[in-house]
């Protein structure tokens, strides 16, 4: 990482820093991220 800890600083739920090059691709997987799903969703499930 390139930054300092004082730019780390998040206002959101999340932050992304990314690296200064990209070499693999990433699969990011929230699971237990809430309860609340479309319709739709839960149908194709």
């Amino acid at each position: 990482m390139n930054q300092l800890p004082s730019e780390l600083a998040s206002t959101g739920p999340a932050t992304v820093i990314l690296p200064p090059r990209q070499t693999l691709p990433v699969v990011f997987a929230s699971p237990h991220s809430g309860r609340q799903y479309p319709q739709d969703l839960i149908e194709r499930a």
